[in-house]
């Protein structure tokens, strides 16, 4: 690993993916904008993944939409399957929404909620922090060269394949954390119950280990407290000798 290798490297594999996916995703709101309904011109080869064009149509495309330079004929092999990270699913119609999204609901095109800016906005990560990367890793990571022809030397060849292999890896990490933090999402209220039982818990001990109380007061305490999470988990966390004068002064003023 990168961090074993060099210590005090600051490059992980958030970074490197973050920058990976911010490229695909910017690749594949040019190609969903071209495939949109409200333009007309640009068709897709659906066998070699690309766009297709009249190559003025497309030039003059480009000076008002530089983010699509290079991409006529240029086949972007897992658009499909990015449609479920970024965007539409065509085959049901249906809109696949990331947490960068769902915050977005205003009224609009298609992909009017694909808003690049000036293309360096940063896509939040939604996958786990903190992995090291391998020196092998980083160099895999760095966006290869547009080929300038169908074919090319089988070294050119080993690395687009190994940038390819990135790329699905990198989607599927993806959507693997979202689906991991739609389940956290799912759980909080279970896990906030749990917590709060494991308050009230600690708090009945603590209160049965205090022989100074009477059992009218541990009743009146419990009576008083266990509708306040914040004042039983500050009872908790109170130092053992301080628990005595807190409970006469709680007591005191409950008869009052």
């Amino acid at each position: 690993m990168m961090a074993e290798k060099l210590p005090g490297c600051q490059v992980r594999a958030t970074t490197v993916i973050d920058c990976r996916i911010k490229t695909l995703k910017q690749t594949f709101q040019a190609i969903a904008e071209m495939r949109g309904p409200a333009y007309s011109g640009f068709g897709w080869n659906d066998e070699e993944k690309c766009i297709i064009a009249e190559k003025e149509l497309f030039d003059n495309w480009v000076r008002s939409h530089p983010a699509a330079k290079g991409l006529l004929n240029k086949p972007f092999s897992y658009y499909d399957e990015l449609t479920y990270v970024f965007g539409r699913d065509r085959a049901t119609g249906r809109f696949a929404e990331t947490f960068a999204d769902v915050r977005s609901n205003e009224p609009g095109g298609v992909y009017d909620r694909f808003d690049m800016g000036d293309g360096n906005e940063d896509f939040p990560p939604v996958y786990s922090q903190g992995i090291d990367l391998s020196q092998d890793d980083v160099r895999a990571s760095r966006p290869s060269r547009a080929s300038e022809g169908r074919t090319g030397s089988s070294g050119s060849k080993r690395k687009r394949g190994s940038q390819r292999d990135f790329d699905v890896e990198a989607i599927h990490l993806a959507l693997d954390q979202t689906n991991e933090q739609l389940r956290q999402i799912a759980e909080w209220p279970a896990r906030n119950l749990a917590n709060d039982n494991h308050v009230r818990t600690e708090f009945f001990r603590i209160l049965h280990e205090m022989p100074e109380l009477m059992s009218l007061d541990r009743a009146l305490l419990q009576m008083h407290l266990l509708s306040r999470m914040d004042d039983l988990r500050g009872f908790i966390l109170m130092p053992e000798d301080e628990r005595e004068g807190f409970c006469r002064v709680l007591l005191r003023d409950i008869e009052r």
